[in-house]
């Protein structure tokens, strides 16, 4: 089993999040797509085995370089997969938070509490943000479906 650090300082600067220091040469070059404001930036996420090992983000909100991107959207622990709606990246978790950021810049539109673990990506629709979830661990209850809106 690999062993996922939140030590900043073993991260490349600007580099935000944890990884496994095995998985650094990854990182590093991950970093590395994002020299200049004028990339943008970008998440990488890794599992091995089922187990996240890399769970890092990069970049910049604005192309002159002077705010990075800031959301920390939660544990990489087998949450499932951000998804990009038009202007807003919607995260679900298995600790049941649902959040919806703006993609410019990573600000929170809203934030929601589910009582179960979301266990998809969530999926932007026309009627709102469709998110399955189930009781922790998986297997050991029932589950739900829950459309969300702007009002979370």
């Amino acid at each position: 089993m690999t062993q996922v650090t939140r030590d900043p300082s073993a991260l490349p600067r600007g580099v935000r999040g944890a990884a496994d220091p095995s998985f650094a040469c990854a990182v590093r070059s991950f970093a590395a797509l994002f020299p200049h404001p004028r990339f943008g930036g970008g998440a990488l996420a890794v599992y091995l085995d089922g187990e996240p090992v890399v769970d890092v983000w990069t970049g910049w909100s604005d192309r002159r370089g002077k705010h990075r991107w800031s959301a920390d959207t939660g544990t990489a622990d087998k949450s499932p997969a951000p998804v990009v709606g038009g202007d807003t990246v919607f995260v679900g978790s298995v600790d049941g938070l649902v959040q919806a950021v703006r993609l410019r810049d990573g600000t929170l539109r809203w934030s929601r509490r589910l009582g179960e673990g979301v266990i998809a990506p969530p999926t932007p629709t026309a009627q709102g943000v469709l998110v399955a979830a189930t009781e922790m661990p998986v297997g050991s209850g029932g589950g739900a479906l829950y459309v969300l809106d702007e009002r979370g």
